[in-house]
């Protein structure tokens, strides 16, 4: 049973997200190998409710070392699953996931807040692919369950 005051704050935290927050895409990230034993991710998409922060300059010195301006701090409501290494699209542009931390009250989850780095190019070389899994699905189907 959640608290009095952890409820007060999700309910506080609904109202701003109802106001501040858009859909973006998100890309939950699963590792594996193929046929070759080449390493593969494959990418399960969806939508989701996100408020997104993407940082300026003032914003820089709290995170310097971590994050740059055009970086972006991404808070999701206490009930979403969010992994490092997965990555969202937001206007259009890809970043990455680097850290993820649960503001908590009471021992209870309020929000997660994520630190997202902005993808200045697509993963390459060494065999990597990255595929959504129904793509990946179609094709282990049309191969006798061979993933290229």
């Amino acid at each position: 049973m959640v608290s009095a005051v952890v409820q007060q704050f999700r309910d506080g935290l609904r109202q701003i997200f109802s106001k501040a927050q858009e859909t973006i895409t998100y890309h939950s990230i699963t590792r594996g190998r193929d046929a070759d034993d080449n390493p593969i991710e494959y990418i399960t998409p969806s939508s989701v409710q996100a408020v997104v922060q993407i940082l300026r300059l003032d914003d820089i010195t709290e995170y310097a070392g971590t994050l740059e301006v055009g970086d972006a701090m991404v808070f999701f409501k206490h009930d979403a699953s969010v992994s490092t290494e997965d990555r969202i699209i937001h206007n259009g542009v890809t970043y990455r996931i680097i850290d993820v931390f649960p503001e908590m009250v009471n021992g209870e989850t309020i929000f997660f807040q994520a630190l997202c780095k902005r993808e200045k190019y697509k993963p390459s070389g060494e065999a990597h692919y990255l595929k959504t899994l129904s793509e990946s699905m179609e094709m282990a189907d049309s191969v006798s369950g061979t993933i290229l």
